[in-house]
């Protein structure tokens, strides 16, 4: 049985997909957790949003790294989280930088 974010090989793979496409943002569902603090710090991000679970089934996370993505207008519900992303105008310079590489 798979225990969600706790799992460890679950946790080895998120770390490899953010390393690999440098990431800025996750977004994870039906994450089995009541707090994701560690998990943020392990993946080297320093913000983030999560919806209650109920139980065993449910969750959504958003993690970020703050000095790409402000949001504003944050809403959260066990059916979604809703936000508005501000200064995206970073998020699309840094993009633009990648591609040439």
């Amino acid at each position: 049985m798979l225990e969600g974010a706790s799992n460890t090989s679950f946790r080895r793979q998120c770390q490899t997909l953010v390393c690999m496409h440098k990431s800025f943002m996750m977004v994870i569902l039906e994450i089995t957790m009541a707090d994701h603090a560690k998990f943020t710090e392990e993946l080297c991000f320093d913000a983030q949003i999560q919806s209650v679970t109920e139980g065993l089934s449910g969750g959504i996370m958003i993690i970020w790294k703050e000095d790409t993505f402000k949001f504003d207008n944050i809403f959260v519900t066990t059916q979604g989280i809703h936000v508005m992303v501000k200064n995206l105008s970073i998020l699309l310079k840094r993009l633009v930088h990648w591609k040439r590489f």
